[in-house]
C-alpha cells in the first residue's frame, strides 16, 4: 500500500510541475504551411475570396488522456473598409487535465510596395480562458498508506478559471513566388481576476517563410512538378523550435516532408505530409515520427485539415496572391 501510495504522490508531483509550466504554453501545429492564418494573422484575406479552414491534431495518442488541439478560422476581404478581416478558434486539450479555449479576431491592410511586392500589416486581439481539471488529479491529501480508497481533497486554487487578452501583431512580405514574415504572439496577454496577482502568457516570435519553384516550363504542363519549400522559426521562453520542410504539387495532389528540431532540448521529429485539392476544396494529413523520443510510437502525432473557399463577395484589384501550399 505504501508503494502504491508513493506512486501516487510521485505521479502528482510530476502532474503539478507540468501544469506550472503548460499555462504558458500555446498549441501549435505541424501544417503551417497550410494553416496560414495561425502562422502569420497577415495572410488574412490572402485568397481575396471569403475562406474557411479547419483542422484537428492529436500528440501522444498513446498516453492516457492524450493531447488535442481543434482549430477553425473565417478570413475575408472586405471591400467597404478596403481591409481582410478574419477570426479562428482554438480549443486544446492537455492530457486530460489543462484546457485552454482561445478566441482571437484579426484587422489587415495590405500596402503595394512595388508592382509585385507587397506588405501586410495585421493586428490581432481576443481571450484566452484557461481550466484545470481537477477530477483528473491526485493530491497528497487524497492517499492513505492502509487504504486504496481516495478521500475529498481540500485543496481549492486549482479549480478558478484564468481569462487572458492577448493582443498579436504581424507582418508580411510577399510577391507571387515568395513570403517571409513575423508575428508576436501574446505581445500583451494580462490575466484579469480580482484579488489573483497578475500574470501573462509567454511572449511567442514565428518567423515563417517560403517560396515556389517548378521543375519545368508552363508548355510542359503535363509534367509539371511545382516545389513549395518553407521555413519556421519558433522562440519562446518555454520553447523553441526550427520547422523546414518541402511540399511538391503534380496535378490535384501535394505531398512532401519536414523536419523539426527542438530547442534547447534533444528532441527531433520527421513530418510526412499528404494533400488533394479541387478548386474550391482541400484535405491535408500529416504524421510527425519522432526520432529520439521517450515515448516510443513510430507515428505519435497526427493532424488532418480541411479547407473551402468561397465564391467572391467582391473582389480587389491586386496584381496576385502570394502562391503557397495548398493556396
Amino acid at each position: 500500500m505504501i508503494t502504491k501510495s508513493l506512486k501516487y504522490l510521485f505521479f502528482e508531483i510530476l502532474l503539478l510541475l507540468i501544469v506550472s509550466f503548460v499555462q504558458a504554453q500555446i498549441p501549435d501545429f505541424s501544417q503551417s504551411h497550410t494553416n496560414l492564418i495561425y502562422s502569420n494573422p497577415a495572410f488574412a484575406g490572402i485568397y481575396n475570396c471569403p475562406h474557411a479552414y479547419t483542422s484537428y491534431r492529436t500528440k501522444y495518442a498513446s498516453i492516457a488522456g492524450g493531447y488535442s488541439t481543434n482549430f477553425i478560422s473565417f478570413d475575408m476581404y472586405m471591400s467597404a473598409i478596403k481591409s481582410d478581416i478574419g477570426a479562428y478558434v482554438i480549443h486544446d486539450i492537455q492530457n486530460s487535465i489543462f484546457y485552454s479555449t482561445l478566441f482571437q479576431g484579426i484587422y489587415a491592410k495590405e500596402f503595394q510596395l512595388r508592382k509585385k511586392l507587397f506588405l501586410k500589416t495585421a493586428l490581432a486581439g481576443g481571450v484566452v480562458q484557461t481550466k484545470i481539471q481537477t477530477q483528473h488529479l491526485v493530491f497528497s491529501d487524497m492517499l492513505h498508506p492502509f487504504s486504496d480508497d481516495f478521500e475529498q481533497t481540500k485543496e481549492e486554487f486549482f479549480d478558478k478559471n484564468k481569462w487572458y487578452f492577448p493582443i498579436e501583431p504581424a507582418f508580411l512580405v510577399y510577391s507571387d513566388n515568395f513570403f517571409c514574415g513575423i508575428t508576436i504572439k501574446n505581445l500583451q496577454a494580462k490575466q484579469r481576476e480580482k484579488n489573483i496577482e497578475n500574470s501573462s502568457l509567454q511572449r511567442v516570435y514565428s518567423l515563417y517563410g517560403g517560396t515556389e519553384f517548378s521543375t519545368t516550363k508552363a508548355f510542359t504542363k503535363r509534367y509539371l512538378v511545382t516545389m513549395h519549400p518553407y521555413v519556421n522559426v519558433t522562440l519562446s521562453e518555454m520553447f523553441s523550435y526550427t520547422q523546414f520542410g518541402m511540399i511538391a504539387q503534380k496535378g490535384r495532389v501535394q505531398f512532401g516532408g519536414g523536419y523539426r528540431q527542438n530547442l534547447p532540448f534533444d528532441a527531433e521529429s520527421f513530418e510526412v505530409f499528404v494533400g488533394f485539392f479541387e478548386k474550391k476544396f482541400k484535405f491535408a494529413y500529416n504524421c510527425d515520427i519522432s526520432i529520439n523520443s521517450y515515448i516510443k510510437n513510430n507515428c505519435n502525432s497526427h493532424e488532418i485539415s480541411l479547407s473551402y473557399e468561397f465564391d467572391c463577395i467582391a473582389k480587389r484589384k491586386k496584381y496576385e496572391a502570394v502562391k503557397a501550399p495548398l493556396f
